[in-house]
């Protein structure tokens, strides 16, 4: 009789596993570290492995059992950031999700047809959904894809300075010495029916001036029509002036053998990368919302460093010293070649390298 009068038990909400997978996660990277197995310090490791929370995220939404479209996504998002992160993507990380945005629509119509049914299509779902993504990495990764691009090259002349003005909201951007002599710009920049390329070029006097910005609703449809990276090969001369005005993306700019005089740019969401040239004194101002600033800068170079951060971490060469706010490298005052650093960064990382 007493059985029959039991009233039925109350349905368990099944505790989410994000924090356990985390510390579990974390653990194996301090252990790794007190045993002396990692070629990195802990605060490198970390950095390269962000992209785990988003990987343990969505299998946390798996076990879960909340769809497939969601935590598909954010493995596949963390899977792409990770091969970046450790080299083995080739290609910029954000012309891949420019490009493979698409992969979330298959995602979101496995879970409409088959999400939440049971355990098996789920699970069949995110492993059809992960190897498209898999196989569309493999594609881009082997450069076969066949994104439109327009060769440009400006003819800078006997221009003894060239001011460079480049405001791309959404892109990947790289900035590299050109190859050959000729004082000129060369580059690639990508062909789009959703958005239109403004160039504006000018000779005056000994002074080059180059403008670059876009208009169109491409922000709404990223990746629609192929490939958002590029790409510009600057001479040694004239002197540089390069302003960059960026929404997110990543920025990789190789100034190594240009005499870059100053560089002024801001970015809101991606990786800003910069290798600075050696022999030449410089003005660099850099503020960022989201992401990781890299800044390489030559050995022999004296450095002044005045850092604004918010969450951001800092990491900088062990003989640097300064007081939390302003940092000088050794031997400041008596360098010939000096670099003034000016960087301001809300979340994410700003690491200084010297070599």
């Amino acid at each position: 009789m007493q059985s029959e009068l039991k009233s039925p038990g109350r349905r368990r909400t099944p505790r989410s596993l994000f924090f356990p997978l985390l510390l579990i996660a974390l653990g194996i990277v301090l252990l790794l570290e007190n045993l002396g197995l990692l070629g990195e310090s802990v605060g490198a490791i970390l950095l390269k492995l962000w992209p785990f929370l988003l990987i343990l995220l969505g299998v946390d939404g798996i076990l879960d059992r909340s769809g497939v479209a969601g935590p598909s996504f954010l493995i596949g998002l963390g899977i792409v950031f990770l091969l970046s992160n450790f080299g083995y993507l080739q290609v910029d990380v954000w012309q891949a999700l420019f490009t493979l945005w698409p992969i979330l629509l298959i995602a979101w119509g496995f879970d409409w047809v088959f999400g939440r049914r049971t355990w098996l299509t789920s699970l069949i779902g995110v492993i059809v959904t992960l190897a498209v993504l898999i196989m569309a990495v493999s594609f881009l990764n082997g450069g076969l894809n066949p994104a439109a691009r327009q060769a440009i090259a400006h003819d800078l002349a006997n221009a003894e300075k060239l001011e460079m003005t480049l405001n791309l909201p959404a892109a990947s951007l790289r900035v590299r010495p050109a190859s050959s002599a000729e004082a000129q710009i060369d580059g690639f920049i990508p062909r789009s029916s959703i958005f239109e390329v403004q160039e504006e070029f000018s000779l005056q006097d000994e002074r080059a001036v180059y403008n670059l910005s876009l208009q169109g609703n491409f922000v709404a449809v990223p990746g629609l029509s192929g490939n958002w990276l590029w790409e510009f090969a600057l001479p040694a001369q004239p002197e540089l002036i390069l302003h960059i005005q960026q929404g997110a993306g990543n920025v990789d700019l190789d100034l190594s053998g240009l005499a870059l005089q100053t560089l002024n740019a801001e970015f809101g969401a991606g990786q800003f990368k910069v290798v600075l040239p050696a022999g030449e004194d410089a003005t660099v101002k850099i503020s960022g919302a989201v992401g990781q600033m890299l800044i390489i800068v030559p050995k022999q170079a004296a450095i002044r460093l005045r850092c604004d951060r918010g969450l951001a971490f800092l990491r900088l060469p062990d003989d640097y010293h300064g007081d939390g706010v302003e940092y000088t490298s050794p031997s400041y005052d008596q360098a010939s070649q000096k670099i003034e650093l000016d960087l301001s960064m809300a979340v994410g990382a700003v690491i200084i390298q010297a070599r």
